[in-house]
């Protein structure tokens, strides 16, 4: 069953909502870096990806991956 994951981006941030406890979520750059991971321990993550330069952004949260702006 698919869950309602909210991804929204504000001044290089990015918050993510409708996750699950201890569910990862790792931010990487367009070119495959990794940017940041953590686990989530509530149902929202926020994320800093103000060091990327294009703006845009590989979000995986479990087995799930997407590709965000950020602005």
């Amino acid at each position: 069953e698919k869950r309602p994951v909210i991804i929204a981006s504000d001044k290089g941030f990015l918050r993510i909502s409708g996750l699950s406890d201890n569910e990862r979520v790792s931010v990487y750059s367009i070119d495959g870096k990794l940017v940041s991971s953590t686990l989530a321990h509530s149902s929202i993550v926020t994320s800093d990806a103000t060091m990327l330069k294009d703006g845009i952004a590989i979000i995986r949260i479990g087995e799930e991956s997407f590709k965000v702006f950020v602005k």
